[in-house]
């Protein structure tokens, strides 16, 4: 419920504030990938609770953070463009998740291939054609 959503984002916030104020270096990719990821459940449990702006800023601020970390043709950065694609479609904010959803496609095309990233990259193209619908290009 509510409830529970409000203790995660309490959560999540005090976990990545304890995070970045630490001094981290580029070896330590697995706190990296930690920070990430409480970063990004961050920002799903705002955009659960309707709180758009705040989960839009907290993708953005994953997907820096990410890209910093690990380059800009990661696969977690396409996995933030993704999510952040998805957030700025429903908000109709189309041109904006156009170009992120297509970054996240191209991302996991070249790093998955072949059949072992099939799910992640038919995901990609579905939320692409949801934009396309979003634009009325299905009509």
């Amino acid at each position: 419920g509510v409830g529970q959503l409000e203790n995660a984002e309490r959560l999540h916030r005090r976990i990545v504030e304890v995070y970045e104020s630490a001094s981290f270096n580029r070896q330590h990719t697995v706190t990296h990938a930690t920070v990430f990821a409480h970063m990004a459940q961050l920002a799903e449990i705002l955009d659960q609770q309707g709180k758009v702006l705040e989960a839009e800023a907290q993708y953005q601020a994953a997907l820096v953070f990410v890209q910093k970390c690990f380059g800009t043709r990661h696969e977690l950065a396409a996995e933030v463009m993704n999510s952040l694609g998805n957030l700025l479609r429903r908000g109709g904010k189309l041109e904006q998740a156009e170009t992120l959803l297509w970054r996240s496609f191209e991302i996991r095309k070249e790093i998955r291939g072949g059949t072992l990233g099939a799910t992640a990259i038919a995901a990609s193209l579905n939320n692409l054609a949801e934009l396309k619908r979003d634009q009325g290009c299905f009509a």
